[in-house]
């Protein structure tokens, strides 16, 4: 999770503003929650999961992650509306799109050059 800017669970560190790049950048001040589920496909977690979560998370943070291979049903990714918690739900597809971009548990199968003309070359004809 440190490769995908969330950093780990039981430490205490929370993403503040962005920088440059757009990636968010870490200090240690405040903790924050995180939770995986491993779901099969079709087997999505719910509110309950959420809630339960949300109770871990009482009087001891505001902050979580809370991210699963599979998907979240739409009553769960409703679950913190209009609560005073800061929760971040990552899916599966977008576990691995994190994975992708940060080069996390992924090797490249092949590499391709992106090419421009060469003005010069032309202008020495």
């Amino acid at each position: 999770m440190y490769r995908l800017s969330v950093a780990s669970c039981s430490t205490p560190i929370f993403a503040e503003n962005a920088d440059t790049s757009g990636n968010p950048r870490l200090r240690r001040a405040e903790p924050i929650l995180c939770q995986a589920k491993r779901y099969q496909a079709g087997n999505t977690v719910g509110s309950e999961e959420l809630r339960n979560f949300i109770g871990a998370m009482s009087g001891k943070v505001d902050r979580g992650v809370f991210l699963t291979t599979s998907t979240f049903t739409h009553a769960a990714e409703l679950e913190f509306e209009g609560r005073g918690t800061r929760v971040v739900l990552i899916n599966g597809e977008e576990l691995v799109d994190l994975m992708i971009e940060h080069g996390v548990g992924v090797e490249p199968i092949m590499v391709a050059a992106i090419r421009r003309i060469n003005e010069d070359f032309f202008d020495e004809l």
